[in-house]
C-alpha cells in the first residue's frame, strides 16, 4: 500500500508541475520519461527536456503553465524512475 501512496504522489506532482488537467498513469509517465532522458541526452537541460516532451505527448500540456517551483524535475524524473 505504501508503494502505491508513492506511485501517486509521485504521478500527482508530476501533474502539477506540468500542469495537466488529469492525473498522468504510470504507463504514460514512463513513455513521457523515455522522451525527456533523450532530450537530456541531446544536451538539453531537464527542464527544456521536459517541456518538449510533454508538448510532444500531452495534448492538454501548455508551455506556458509549466510549473519551475515546487519539486525540482530533476527529483521527479529520478523518483518516476525508480517506480
Amino acid at each position: 500500500m505504501a508503494e502505491r501512496g508513492l506511485t501517486m504522489s509521485v504521478l500527482d506532482d508530476l501533474t502539477s508541475k506540468l500542469a495537466l488537467t488529469q492525473t498522468l498513469s504510470k504507463e504514460t509517465a514512463k513513455k513521457w520519461l523515455t522522451k525527456v532522458r533523450e532530450g537530456e541526452r541531446s544536451g538539453r537541460t531537464s527542464d527544456q527536456a521536459a517541456i518538449i516532451a510533454a508538448a510532444d505527448t500531452f495534448s492538454d500540456f501548455n508551455r506556458t503553465r509549466y510549473n519551475y517551483q515546487g519539486t525540482p524535475i530533476k527529483t521527479l524524473l529520478d523518483a518516476l524512475e525508480n517506480l
